[in-house]
């Protein structure tokens, strides 16, 4: 049907076939089928096919034509190909292995120390009688266990008990009261009483996984970098022409 020529970038001749032009109308027929008869369709459909051939015909030579644009499409692919290498290599790698991130936290655990932190048991009585009750069990040293058993024998609800640990710093109740070992403190509210003890006060020591995995996938990542660059470099040694570095540095 027409040809399209090159004979200064590429050096092309490319021929455009009835066939194509058929596999054009075929895809393309039902956007001009309202142009009110199949010539003036046919005429229409072989006009965008002409045009879209002729950008297609030039697109494939930007490149050749304009050498910034083709160091700026290297650029952006290089681009594209060192941001999938690095995912694989750094960043999905510090996410997914999670065996690997284990073993950086337990041998770097030490940079992600907490606060003293404050071992405190609290039991949640359900009024006035059942905290009395309470403090009677609790002078005579009787275990929790045993406190549960007696107290809620007839309703369960009566008290609640549960320990857990308060960091330092951060702004917990049982610091407002005071942080001292072997203390406990009454809070009455109007749905129940509350008695805090603080059982122990426990020195600074690393927080779990947990509680510092964003930090520790950072620092993992940052290793897996260092790593991964040293191993460059050793199987690709940098070499630097002195006199082209000097030439670029504006004096």
């Amino acid at each position: 049907m027409f040809v399209l020529a090159d004979a200064v970038y590429i050096g092309e001749m490319k021929p455009f076939p009835q066939n194509e032009f058929a596999d054009f109308i075929v895809k393309n027929q039902r956007k001009y089928m309202n142009l009110g008869s199949i010539e003036n369709m046919y005429n229409k459909l072989y006009e965008q096919y002409v045009a879209t051939s002729v950008l297609a015909f030039e697109d494939a030579r930007l490149e050749a034509k304009y050498p910034p644009f083709k160091d700026l499409m290297e650029e952006y692919m290089n681009g594209i190909l060192l941001f999938d290498l690095a995912s694989d290599k750094v960043w999905t790698r510090a996410v997914e292995d999670t065996v690997g991130l284990k073993a950086f936290y337990e041998q770097n655990k030490n940079n992600y120390m907490g606060q003293e932190r404050a071992e405190v048991t609290t039991y949640t009585a359900k009024n006035q009688e059942v905290a009395d009750q309470l403090a009677k069990y609790m002078a005579k040293g009787t275990s929790n266990d045993a406190i549960l058993s007696k107290i809620n024998k007839k309703t369960k609800d009566n008290l609640t008990i549960s320990t857990e640990e308060f960091e330092k710093g951060k702004d917990s109740e049982i610091e407002k009261l005071g942080w001292e070992a072997g203390k406990t403190y009454t809070v009455k509210t109007d749905s129940a009483i509350r008695m805090l003890k603080v059982n122990q006060l426990l020195p600074p020591a690393p927080k779990p996984l947990n509680e510092v995995k964003g930090y520790v996938v950072a620092d993992y990542q940052e290793s897996l970098e260092k790593e991964w660059i040293a191993e460059l470099r050793k199987k690709y040694p940098v070499s630097i022409n002195e006199q082209v570095f000097n030439s670029m540095v504006k004096k």
